[in-house]
């Protein structure tokens, strides 16, 4: 099992980078793979499953232009995790590969620049995101049969 729940972030990932590239990723695939570890797994585990799905379901509902939010969106998210990468480092930010990405920290406006959408229209990251909360509210409720928690309460 310690196998299987290394994995997991793995495939996750693997699903995100297809979804930037633009390759039609199914939510049947992502349930294929991830749904029953989900089940299984933490509610962190479950959040990052939902996120994954919602956004994969949603992207095939949207515009062009949402689609390239989203994917500036998915730039945005990875450059804030990992250690933060040094200014020097030779390697060339590719935003089609996400390792490239991690750690760069990037803002909302130098994202969108990179996709090639407004770098000064947030509201474009928020009428995103109000959608993906949706989204993630109605996956959650058919996957899992409970309401979500989307803030941690304090």
């Amino acid at each position: 099992m310690i196998g299987i729940g290394c994995e997991t972030p793995d495939v996750r990932l693997a699903f995100w980078q297809q979804l930037l590239r633009g390759i039609m990723v199914s939510p049947e695939d992502i349930d294929r793979e991830l749904l029953p570890l989900a089940r299984a797994g933490t509610v962190e585990e479950r959040r990052a499953y939902i996120l994954l799905r919602a956004a994969v379901a949603s992207f095939q509902e949207m515009t062009p232009a949402m689609q390239r939010n989203l994917k500036a969106a998915v730039i945005y998210w990875f450059s804030c995790v990992g250690s933060q990468v040094e200014d020097n480092v030779e390697e060339v930010l590719d935003i089609h590969e996400l390792r490239t990405v991690v750690g760069r920290r990037l803002t909302w406006a130098d994202s969108a620049r990179l996709v090639g959408g407004n770098p000064d229209d947030y509201s474009a990251y928020k009428r995103l995101v109000d959608r993906l909360e949706r989204a993630i509210r109605e996956e959650w409720s058919r996957m899992f049969g409970e309401p979500i928690q989307l803030q941690e309460k304090k």
